[in-house]
């Protein structure tokens, strides 16, 4: 039988809700407690581990990535994010609700964060891609859905925002079925084996 002491030190399990609060308060620039700021960084050392056994460079075909490119201001300027270039290139499509209120459309600025927009955060991709940097808009009026491809010599990056909705998954009634959508992206876009 363990120690007492051993059994009080052992690491609880990871609490999702927990570790998606402390992230929306950083990401909105409010202050952490030590015990909160400490909490965050072994959820983020788990997701980094989690990635890393999971050699996402190598194995899966999709990856779903939910949240916003970050970038750090220093003396109210930002600083520039560059992506490294993948081994290969990888097709993109990018699904946002422009009425989500957590990761705004337009960006945002906290006291100690600046959030790219979406479209600019899309035009990271378009460049690491080596897409064309003006792409083919297409637009839904009726369901308020706007289809931006960019396109590239071995991978495109499609944008895809619904007017009509905010922080959620787009279905049917948002004019969109997001399942549906990336279903036939991939099966259009494949990754190729390596």
């Amino acid at each position: 039988m363990p120690a007492l002491g051993a059994v009080l030190q052992a690491e609880q399990p990871i609490d999702v809700q927990r570790g998606k609060e402390l992230m929306r308060k950083s990401q909105a620039g409010e202050t952490l407690t030590p015990e909160e700021q400490a909490y965050l960084e072994r959820v983020k050392q788990e997701i980094r581990k989690r990635t890393a056994d999971a050699d996402l460079q190598k194995s899966p075909r999709v990856v779903i990535v939910n949240g916003s490119l970050g970038i750090k201001s220093l003396d109210g300027k930002s600083v520039p994010v560059e992506i490294p270039r993948p081994a290969t290139t990888v097709s993109v499509i990018h699904i946002c609700g422009k009425q989500d209120k957590a990761v705004k459309f337009e960006g945002a600025q906290t006291p100690k964060n600046l959030f790219k927009s979406a479209p600019d955060c899309v035009r990271v991709f378009v460049k690491a891609n080596g897409c064309a940097p003006s792409g083919k808009e297409i637009r839904d009026a009726e369901h308020a859905v706007t289809r931006t491809l960019y396109s590239g010599s071995k991978a495109d990056v499609e944008m895809i925002v619904v007017d009509n909705c905010g922080r959620n998954w787009p279905t049917s009634q948002h004019g969109l079925n997001a399942s549906q959508t990336l279903w036939e992206f991939f099966s259009k876009h494949p990754k190729p084996v390596r």
